[in-house]
């Protein structure tokens, strides 16, 4: 594979995060939608209240009329299911990452990709993952990162993205949990992963350079303390 393609590649991986999961629960919900779930592409690129009130809106359009259901949207960050003892309808939306099929060259820091025969294969995407923080004590963040867990959600869908349809059904949720290695190993490679990416736009753009200074200063914070100059 070209440098030129394995470019394009993890740059699509980089704009590619436009994807949202939408879960509807609760009784309240039209029986053609409840228990469902789907990954919706935000088209419009639309903020997050804004397209949370467009999906809140699409819903109330669905119930009867006259209808009292309250219809609540939640982000699906607690790792726990909302229970269907209501009659409310609630929406559950998460952003979520693509999970590209790329497979990194075994040097870290390496300008190669070993992967699939063509662009349109690795483009084609049908998992997607988002994650939540949690520690063993109930809260969400750790003061010392030996403490620190993650949660990962991994999604399927039943066709591929890129497709004509801006919607995909939820076929298959996985839930995997992240010891605290597990987490700073993948915080590690997340960190390269963006750091690549601004690289790469500073191939194709030498102007492009203000995000790749941030995310370099953002990375290396050397402390000098006690220091005798010897």
């Amino acid at each position: 594979m070209s440098a030129k393609v394995g470019i394009i590649l993890r740059l699509f991986r980089s704009e590619s995060r436009d994807k949202i999961t939408v879960y509807f629960q609760c009784v309240g919900v039209p029986a053609h939608l409840r228990g469902r779930e789907f990954i919706i592409r935000n088209t419009s690129h639309l903020r997050v209240a804004e397209f949370q009130t467009l999906i809140k809106n699409h819903l109330e359009c669905l119930l009867p009329k006259g209808s009292t259901t309250t219809v609540t949207v939640l982000s699906d960050t607690s790792g726990q299911s909302v229970s269907d003892d209501s009659d409310k309808a609630i929406i559950l939306m998460t952003s979520v990452k693509p999970i590209l099929p790329i497979k990194r060259t075994k040097e870290p820091f390496a300008n190669t990709l070993q992967e699939t025969d063509s662009i349109a294969s690795t483009n084609l995407v049908n998992s997607f993952q988002y994650s939540v923080p949690f520690t063993l004590t109930g809260k969400s963040y750790a003061k010392e990162i030996n403490q620190q867990w993650k949660r990962t959600t991994i999604l399927y869908t039943a066709e591929f993205f890129p497709s004509v349809y801006t919607r995909q059904l939820v076929t298959k949720r996985e839930t995997r949990d992240l010891n605290p290695v597990q987490v700073a190993l993948e915080d590690i490679r997340d960190r390269v992963d963006d750091m690549r990416t601004e690289l790469d736009k500073h191939t194709l753009d030498p102007s492009e350079i203000n995000n790749l200074k941030r995310l370099v200063q953002g990375t290396v914070a050397p402390q000098v303390t006690n220091f005798n100059g010897t």
